[in-house]
């Protein structure tokens, strides 16, 4: 049978630290390494399409928005230290497979995974002088920047069925069990799903950050991840 879902989360996310590249295209090459980074916790929403494979199997087709959260970060320079803040959103679709243990059930425990996509789009921002930098450095200013990464999911939850319609049967078959009844539908159940789910969403696009003196630094970040708590419902068609 097919089913539909709608599901929310919340996410506490990991990044690794801000990234800068000074290209020397006015001033000298400086060497910058990472420093520290800082990302906010946010939401997601979204719903899909599954269907059931039997022997305890399913999968579904799921698209969702994450919304806007801050990122920060700063990284030291070879006399100075420098940071900015932004943000990033996006659009993430997977497939998923799953497996039920309890198939049939009220309590039905389950293990996934899933690959896909993220669509992340950054904020502008400006990165700036945090401490000792000279009279010339300057903001460098960048725009907005997005990009579509390669995304993988792993989850486990537990599903609690909150109502079901129950089997109907069709009309007997002649045979070696005269008129038998025929189970023509499992049943319209509504599930109320809760668990947690691991998702890697990939890079944060680099962009080109201008200084006043029209020096070129390349801004971005690496390995944006959520670790999430994840409510939804799923109902069962037929």
């Amino acid at each position: 049978g097919w089913y539909l879902r709608a599901d929310g989360a919340w996410a506490a996310y990991d990044i690794d630290d801000l990234a800068v590249e000074d290209m020397g295209l006015i001033n000298p090459p400086s060497a910058i390494a990472s420093a520290s980074s800082d990302i906010d916790s946010g939401w997601s929403f979204g719903g899909g399409v599954g269907r059931y494979f039997g022997l305890g199997f399913r999968g579904d087709l799921t698209l969702e928005y994450r919304t806007s959260v801050d990122v920060s970060g700063t990284a030291d320079a070879s006399c100075c230290t420098i940071g900015t803040k932004t943000d990033v959103d996006g659009i993430v679709g997977l497939a998923n497979l799953y497996y039920d243990f309890n198939r049939g059930g009220r309590f039905v425990p389950y293990l996934g995974a899933g690959i896909g996509f993220a669509h992340l789009k950054s904020g502008g921002g400006t990165l700036g002088c945090v401490v000792g930098c000279g009279a010339s450095f300057g903001d460098a200013v960048y725009s907005s920047e997005s990009t579509t990464n390669f995304a993988v999911a792993a989850m486990a939850g537990l599903s609690f069925k909150i109502f079901s319609s129950g089997p109907s049967y069709g009309g007997g078959m002649k045979g070696s069990i005269k008129d038998a009844p025929v189970m023509v539908s499992s049943g319209r159940d509504l599930y109320l799903d809760v668990g947690y789910r691991f998702l890697y969403l990939g890079d944060l696009e680099t962009a080109s950050a201008v200084q006043t003196n029209g020096n070129v630094l390349e801004v971005g970040a690496d390995n944006l991840m959520a670790h999430e708590v994840r409510v939804g419902l799923r109902y069962d068609l037929n």
